[in-house]
């Protein structure tokens, strides 16, 4: 009883002291586990604000039917938070959801103004054809005998500009 009482003596704090540091160290490890634990509460709950989010915004959108920065958005809907919103808006030009301009205004367009807009594409210019040069390749192709004169006959008309009967 002696060895302990003197062993307790002589190394009595430095024993608490690692003893203490031990304890500390799985109270510390337990606080991380929770402290990721509401991380990922916090992340999940940002997904779940997200998928609330979505329809306010098309809604938005369509409503007002002008390109909208994301802070615009966020003061309409209250939401304060435009980094979300900014996120959440690229994510949903990504899925084409909605569409945005190159200089991050976002918008949705509606089903009369798709309608309305007009091909950018010109119709296609009619073909200039040198109707001497033709007429001497077909009668060269029938003077060879490549093409009868009935094949003849119809490609003259057709580049006269002759209706086929």
């Amino acid at each position: 009883m002696e060895l302990i009482l003197g062993f307790l003596i002589t190394f009595g704090a430095p024993l608490l002291a690692i003893v203490f540091i031990i304890t500390s160290i799985q109270k510390s490890k337990k606080a991380d586990e929770a402290m990721e634990g509401l991380i990922s509460k916090y992340h999940q709950s940002d997904r779940e604000k997200k998928d609330l989010l979505r329809p306010h915004i098309v809604k938005l959108l369509k409503e007002k039917a002008v390109k909208m920065p994301a802070s615009d958005i966020d003061a309409f809907l209250k939401y304060q938070n435009v980094d979300l919103i900014k996120e959440l808006c690229e994510a949903m030009y990504h899925n084409g959801e909605i569409s945005r301009t190159g200089n991050y205004r976002y918008f949705i367009l509606n089903e009369e103004k798709k309608k309305l807009k007009p091909n950018k594409t010109s119709p296609p210019k009619p073909e200039v054809v040198d109707v001497k040069a033709e007429l001497k390749k077909y009668k060269s192709l029938f003077e060879k005998g490549l093409i009868d004169q009935k094949d003849y006959d119809a490609k003259k008309k057709e580049i006269l500009g002759l209706q086929i009967i």
